[in-house]
């Protein structure tokens, strides 16, 4: 059965929501076990030394909380001690539609180095029909992130194709902010390219995204790419001018 245009264009933004809602839930899941492994090691380490006068200074009792995994409804237990600051989660929600309400709270360690992230989308000839799927998914992407998440920065691109650079843009760029509403204006501003061929140049993303301001001692990364066609081969040269090998860059990334 041959699909119509019209069927092609809903797969292909239903596959943009699904594709944001895996990379949304795998970046809570990363920066949640981050945070496990820093509030154990903040419990290790919170031990005072001793005073001259001999014992030790005793640490308060931490408090045995009971969360829930936004991705299979496990729970998951976490240790609340009297060092750590609340911060933002999905936990388990009430089944009484009157009565629920939303409980985001566990603990984040002192000294946390948060959680950094780059959207990159596609605006080429090829994503025009699902380009307003896109634009409204990233932004419910970033609203929900910066609802869950604390110091959480986002940066954003959106990239052409290496003939758009003469008519419209090749790539733009908002570096890693904390700002929500800037980060939603750009989306929204973004003007569309055209492409002109079959590969898009997801490799010149792959580069230039190591030049945004990631923060140096944060290993808590996330690069999200939404696009519908492949990087450009180093041959022919005409079409990767650069001679950016996307392999290699993504190699670096990790």
């Amino acid at each position: 059965m041959k699909l119509t245009r019209t069927t092609r264009t809903a797969q292909k933004a239903m596959n943009v929501r699904r594709s944001l809602r895996i990379a949304e839930l795998n970046i809570r899941k990363e920066s949640l076990a981050a945070l496990a492994l820093a509030n154990s090691n903040n419990e290790n380490s919170d031990i005072a030394a001793p005073k001259s006068g001999g014992g030790q200074k005793k640490r308060k009792p931490s408090v045995l909380c009971k969360e829930v995994s936004p991705e299979d409804g496990k729970e998951i237990k976490k240790r609340r001690t009297n060092n750590s600051k609340p911060i933002l989660c999905p936990t388990k929600h009430s089944t009484n539609k009157k009565t629920r309400k939303e409980n985001h709270f566990v603990d984040i360690p002192k000294g946390s180095e948060g959680v950094e992230v780059c959207i990159s989308f596609d605006t080429t000839g090829s994503m025009y029909a699902c380009l307003d799927e896109v634009r409204r998914s990233v932004k419910a992407t970033i609203k929900r992130l910066f609802k869950d998440i604390p110091f959480i920065r986002i940066a954003l691109v959106a990239h052409g194709d290496y003939g758009d650079e003469r008519t419209t843009y090749l790539i733009k760029t908002l570096d890693h902010t904390n700002d929500e509403k800037a980060l939603v204006d750009w989306v929204n501003d973004v003007e569309c390219t055209s492409g002109f061929d079959c590969d898009e140049c997801y490799e010149l993303v792959l580069r230039d995204v190591q030049s945004l301001s990631w923060s140096p001692t944060c290993t808590n990364r996330s690069l999200v790419l939404i696009g519908d066609a492949n990087p450009h081969p180093l041959t022919p040269k005409n079409r990767n001018p650069y001679q950016i090998d996307w392999r290699k860059e993504a190699h670096k990334l990790k």
